[in-house]
C-alpha cells in the first residue's frame, strides 16, 4: 500500500497570508540594514581569514591549499564590479543569509502546515549569534549553511517521495548539486551524508527500497562527484595538498604536527560547547525541548518530517563534538549544522507559545548583535584592559598598520629610488597588509620559512620568494618572532624601524637552505589576526 503525502496547509486566510508577507519583509528588512552597516557603520575592519580569501579572489584558480575555489569566485564578482572594500568582501554573505532565512521559513511551513511557523523560524534565524555572525564576516560557512538549508529542504520531499514509494531523480539530482557546490567551498560540507545514512536506517521499514532508487542514489553520487573534478585535478598536480590539510583539520597528522602536544585536554571539549552555549544563547533551550517534542510526535508524518530535521543537525554535531575529544575545535565549525533544529524550535514555539522563551531570546539575540556588530563598546565595560585589547586588535588596526608599512616604503623610495617589495611572518598578516596598501600591491608570505604550515602563497607564481629576480630589491619587512629575518633569508643588513613590529632589508639575496640554518621554533599566529579556522 502506498503512503500518500500530508496535504500541507499554504495558509488561505488573510492573517495566514499577512504572516508569511511579515516573514518577507523581516528578511528583507534586516538585509537592507546589514547593507548599509557593512557600507557605513561597521567599525571591523577585515579579519585575517577575510583578506586571505580576498587575495584568493586575486589568484583565481581551480583549487587552493585548504579549500576549493568557491570562496574565491563567490568574492571575486564583487570586488571586481565595487571595488576593493571590505564591504564588497562582505556583501555576498549578507545576500547568502537572506536566502537562508528565507529557505528555512519556507521549510517550517512545509513541516508544520502554518505559515506563522515560518515567521518565526526567520525572526529565530535573524537572532541567533552564530548566524548574525556568519552574516558579516565572509567565511565560507555563510554559504554552507545555505547549502546546508537547501538539502534539508530537498532531502525532505526526497524522503517523503520515497517512502510514498514514488522517488523521484529531480530530488536526488537536486541534492547532489547543492552537495556539490558545498564541496567547493567545504570540505566538511560532507557530513550531510550521514544524514540519509542515519535517517534511513531508522525509517528503513517505511522506505520502500527498490532497484529505482538505489540507480538515483548512484546516478546523484556520481554528479555530486563531478563537481570535485578541478579540485582533483589540481590536487594531483600538486601532490594532493588540501588531502593533507583536510587531514590535520581531522587530527590524522596531515600538515599539521602535533609531536609534542597533548593527546587528550578536557578544555577541548568544554570549549566548543562553551563556543555553542554562547553562540546561541536560549535558542539552544528552545532547541532541546523542540528536539524532545519532536521525538513524541504521534502522527507518523509529523514525527518522520521531525526526524528528518533531526537527523540533519544531530550527526554533525556529534561528530565535531567527537573530535574535540582528540584535538582542539573550532566553536564555528559545527554552526551550520543547526539550522533545521532553528525550524525545530519555530515549529515549536508556533505550537507551544511561550513569553518568557520568546523575551530572552529576543533579548539575547539582540544584545548580540549589538556587541556583534559594535564590539568597540567593550572599551566602555568593566573588562581588564588587555582582555579588550587583545579582541579588539583582530578586528581593528590592520588599515594604520598599512599605512605605516607604506610610510616605510617611501622612506625607501627616496633613499634608493628603487620600489622595495613586501614580505610578513604570517599568510593572514600578508593578506591584511595587501588589502590595506594603498595600491593593493603583492605581499610575500614567509611563514612556511619560519616553521608555519604552507598555504596558498606556496603555490602562486607571483608570491614565490625563491624567484631570483627579486635579488637585490630592498625589502619592508612585517613581524617580529624568535627567529630573526636574516636567520632565513639573505640580506646585506636589516635594520628595526620604531615600534620594533617593522623591519627594512636591503639587498635581498634569497632564501637561506635550511641545511645551513639552526633548528626551526615554531611561531604563533600573526599581528592581531583571527583565524576561524575555514583557512
Amino acid at each position: 500500500m502506498t503512503q500518500t503525502q500530508p496535504k500541507i496547509s499554504t495558509g488561505t486566510t488573510g492573517q495566514s497570508e499577512s504572516e508569511w508577507t511579515l516573514a518577507t519583509w523581516v528578511i528583507l528588512g534586516v538585509l537592507v540594514a546589514r547593507v548599509i552597516y557593512l557600507v557605513w557603520l561597521t567599525p571591523w575592519e577585515l579579519v585575517g581569514d577575510e583578506a586571505y580569501y580576498w587575495e584568493w579572489s586575486r589568484h583565481l584558480d581551480w583549487c587552493y591549499y585548504e579549500k576549493g575555489p568557491g570562496q574565491a569566485y563567490l568574492i571575486y564578482p564583487f570586488v571586481k564590479l565595487f571595488g576593493v572594500h571590505a564591504w564588497a568582501v562582505r556583501l555576498p554573505v549578507a545576500l547568502l543569509s537572506a536566502a537562508a532565512a528565507w529557505v528555512l521559513g519556507r521549510l517550517a511551513i512545509e513541516v508544520s502546515g502554518k505559515r506563522r511557523a515560518g515567521l518565526l523560524t526567520v525572526i529565530l534565524f535573524c537572532l541567533t549569534p552564530a548566524f548574525i555572525a556568519n552574516a558579516q564576516l565572509c567565511t565560507q560557512d555563510g554559504m554552507i549553511i545555505l547549502v546546508w538549508s537547501a538539502m534539508s529542504a530537498v532531502g525532505l520531499r526526497l524522503v517523503r517521495n520515497a517512502e510514498a514509494g514514488v522517488p523521484r531523480t529531480r530530488d536526488w539530482l537536486a541534492l547532489a548539486i547543492w552537495l556539490g557546490i558545498g564541496f567547493l567551498f567545504k570540505q566538511s560540507v560532507l557530513l550531510f551524508v550521514p544524514t540519509l545514512v542515519v535517517y534511513g536506517w531508522l525509517r528503513r521499514r517505511q522506505i520502500h527500497w527498490r532497484g529505482k532508487l538505489f540507480g538515483q542514489m548512484i546516478v546523484a553520487a556520481v554528479v555530486a562527484a563531478l563537481f570535485a573534478i578541478p579540485m582533483i585535478v589540481w590536487n594531483a598536480r600538486h601532490g594532493w595538498p588540501t588531502l593533507a590539510h583536510t587531514l590535520g583539520h581531522l587530527g590524522a597528522g596531515g600538515d599539521q604536527d602535533s609531536s609534542g602536544g597533548p593527546r587528550f585536554s578536557p578544555s577541548w571539549f568544554l570549549s566548543l560547547l562553551g563556543a555553542q552555549v554562547g553562540a546561541l544563547g536560549p535558542i539552544a533551550g528552545l532547541m532541546i525541548l523542540a528536539a524532545r517534542v519532536a521525538l513524541r510526535a504521534r502522527d507518523d508524518q509529523r514525527y518522520a518530517d521531525r526526524l528528518w530535521l533531526l537527523s540533519c543537525a544531530v550527526p554533525s554535531v556529534a561528530f565535531f563534538f567527537l573530535l574535540s575529544f582528540t584535538k582542539p575545535v573550532l566553536g564555528s565549525w559545527p554552526f551550520p549544522s543547526y539550522v533545521t533544529l532553528i525550524v525545530l524550535a519555530g515549529d515549536w514555539l508556533c505550537e507551544s507559545w511561550r513569553p518568557y522563551w520568546w523575551r530572552s531570546v529576543v533579548g539575547y539575540g539582540l544584545g548580540a548583535a549589538l556587541l556583534l556588530g559594535f564590539p568597540t563598546w567593550l572599551t566602555r565595560l568593566p573588562l581588564p584592559k588587555k582582555t579588550t585589547a587583545s579582541i579588539l586588535e583582530k578586528m581593528t588596526g590592520h588599515r594604520a598598520h598599512a599605512l605605516a608599512l607604506d610610510a616605510a616604503r617611501h622612506s625607501l623610495v627616496t633613499t634608493t629610488g628603487r620600489q622595495p617589495i613586501f614580505v610578513a611572518r604570517y599568510y593572514m598578516n600578508a593578506a591584511l597588509d595587501a588589502f590595506y596598501l594603498p595600491d593593493h600591491p603583492t605581499v610575500y608570505c614567509a611563514g612556511t620559512q619560519f616553521g608555519k604550515r604552507p598555504t596558498a602563497y606556496g603555490f602562486w607564481a607571483g608570491t614565490d620568494l625563491f624567484d631570483p629576480a627579486l635579488h637585490g630589491r630592498d625589502a619592508v619587512l612585517d613581524g617580529h618572532g624568535p627567529r630573526p629575518w636574516e636567520g632565513a633569508f639573505y640580506f646585506s643588513h636589516v635594520e628595526s624601524l620604531p615600534g620594533g613590529t617593522t623591519f627594512l632589508g636591503h639587498d635581498y639575496g634569497g632564501v637561506i637552505p635550511r641545511e645551513k640554518r639552526p633548528p626551526v621554533k615554531k611561531e604563533g599566529s600573526g599581528r592581531g589576526v583571527v583565524e576561524s579556522g575555514n583557512g
